[in-house]
Order: C-alpha cells, then structure tokens, then sequence
C-alpha cells in the first residue's frame, strides 16, 4: 500500500490540510505506464515535421537521380568521378519521359488501330528514259454498248449473223520498221470484264506482254484494235442491218481500263476503273489512241524500322482524238 498527494487547489492548501488517497500497486503501474508512452503534444508535431521533411528530401533526391544531363566531375581520389546532379534536372528528365511515354502509346494506339497512315511519294514526270509497262489478262476490256443491256455476242448469237469485226494487233515500231503480230481476243472471264472482250495473253510471249517506249531512239510498242463492219464471211450481215445497228444514239463503242489507287484506311492498293464511250458517224473515220499513265509509287512505312517500296502502276489514260473526213469528188 503506498500513499499519493493529490495537487489541492490553492484556497484548499490555504486552509493547512491536503487529502491523502490510497492507491493500489496495480493502478501505479499503469499510471506510469501512461506517463511514459504519453508525449507532450509539441513533441509530436516535431517529430511529424521531421518525417515529412524527411520523406520529402527523399523524394527529392530520387528526382535528382533521374537527371540525365548531369555534367562529371572527378577528384583524382581512387579514380572515383561524381555527378553533380541538380533538382531541375531530374524533373526535366522525368517530364521527358512522361512525355515519350505518352507519345510511344498514342502511335501504338494509332499503329494497331490502322490509323498510322504511311508516307506515300508519287512521282508523275515526263520521262526522256526508257519505260516499259507489263500489261496482263484483266487490263482492258471493250465492246459494243447495245439497247436493252445486251452484248454484241448475245446478238451475233440471237440472229446467228457478224455485225463487227475486231482485229487486235501487237505493234512495234523500231528503226524506221513496224512489226504487227496479231494476238486472239475472247470473251472476258473476270467478273469486272463480264459481257466484254479481253486480250488473249495466256500463251504469249514476254515481249507481246510488254509495252515500251523509248525517247532516244523513237522506238515504241502498242496495242492496234481495228473495228469494222463485217465484210467477207458467209454470216456477215447485210451493209444496212449493220448500218441501222452501229448508228443508233444509244449504241457506243466502250472501253473498260483497270487501274491502281492507295487506299488511305486499308493501306493497300486497290483496283478500280475507268470506262471511255465512243461512237460512231457515217461520214467520219475515227482513230482513237489512249496514252497510259504510270505511275511510280513510293511507299514508306512502319512504326519503328521503316519499310520502303516502290511500285508502278498504271494511274489514268489520256484520249487522243483525230477524225478522218472522206471527201468525194
């Protein structure tokens, strides 16, 4: 049992007694207990600015880390160097990061998402070179356009008469000469040619299957489509069915040529065409020459290592229009 004075106001300690109570070992040592693990409130804001100033310098001095632009310097002692780092080092470094991060994941977003688009150069000139052009089944298609949606085969077919005849021919000129090598024409397979005629290159020769041109020398190569009224077979119709056929307003001469263009969302070429109409008079001659443009395409793309290509293709055609007039005497 041990006695505790208890503080006794000052009017009480004026009037010369104090109380005195009882307390128990058990209650002493938790009153100690309390005393010792209680702090004075200004400690504790002390300590609570220490860890904050503590924290803080240590993020600071992981920012200063990071600065990339640090300049070494050396105390030639045991061959050490330091880097004299600087806060706004760190920080620019750290905000350049952020940055190409950023950046880095928006063209992966734009790249996965075919929004990347590629670099695509193309090159239309005049070319005092040698150009060649390799021509191919499905290039060109032509025909007569007829009333009520019906091919001329389906007519020839129907009356079991020969309206027109084609005559197509491979042409070179070349040292003041011309070859002509007559090449077979058919009823076109491709689905984008249906009810037209295509040119028979299956079976010929790299050099049927090639178109040139040569500047220096005036040497060239070209495809020759006569058309005319059937003469000299046995199923001809007669000069008047042919006239009455070829003459009508609505019957044309029509051309169908395949060409290339890039398409921007599928980054890939796609085939797309051009149709020309041409008709007929009685009193003209007409010779048509359709001049080809190709084009040479360089494509450069890729996120990181970038791929170039170069591709030619035939890109548009120019018509080329002169009239013969037959004057009789």
């Amino acid at each position: 049992m041990v006695l505790r004075v208890q503080k006794i106001p000052q009017q009480v300690i004026q009037n010369d007694y104090i109380y005195i109570e009882r307390v128990s070992n058990k209650q002493l040592f938790l009153n100690l207990e309390n005393f010792l693990l209680k702090k004075p409130k200004y400690q504790k804001n002390k300590q609570n600015k220490l860890d904050q100033r503590f924290q803080m310098h240590t993020i600071l001095k992981k920012i200063k880390k990071l600065d990339q632009f640090s300049e070494q310097f050396n105390f030639f002692i045991q061959k050490r160097s330091k880097q004299k780092q600087t806060l706004a080092g760190g920080i620019f470094s750290l905000t350049i990061c952020i940055v190409s991060m950023c950046y880095l994941g928006y063209l992966l977003f734009l790249y996965f998402g075919n929004r990347l688009l590629p670099k695509i150069t193309t090159q239309t000139y005049i070319s005092t070179s040698y150009q060649e052009l390799k021509t191919n089944v499905n290039m060109f298609g032509f025909s007569l356009m007829l009333p009520g949606g019906i091919t001329l085969d389906q007519l020839q077919q129907k009356t079991g008469k020969q309206y027109i005849t084609f005559l197509l021919q491979h042409s070179v000129y070349q040292q003041n000469q011309m070859v002509r090598t007559q090449i077979p024409i058919y009823n076109c397979q491709d689905p984008m040619f249906l009810g037209l005629l295509c040119i028979d290159l299956q079976n010929q020769s790299d050099s049927i299957k090639t178109l040139f041109q040569n500047p220096t020398d005036l040497s060239q190569s070209f495809y020759h489509l006569t058309v005319s009224p059937c003469q000299g077979l046995s199923n001809c119709a007669t000069p008047q069915e042919i006239y009455d056929l070829i003459f009508q307003d609505s019957v044309a001469f029509i051309i169908k040529i395949k060409i290339n263009q890039f398409n921007y969302i599928t980054q890939q070429f796609e085939e797309t065409y051009k149709f020309d109409y041409l008709q007929f008079d009685d009193s003209l001659s007409i010779q048509v020459q359709y001049v080809l443009r190709q084009s040479k395409n360089i494509i450069n793309q890729g996120l990181i290592f970038q791929n170039t290509d170069t591709i030619y293709n035939v890109q548009n055609f120019q018509r080329i229009t002169t009239y013969f007039i037959s004057i009789s005497h």
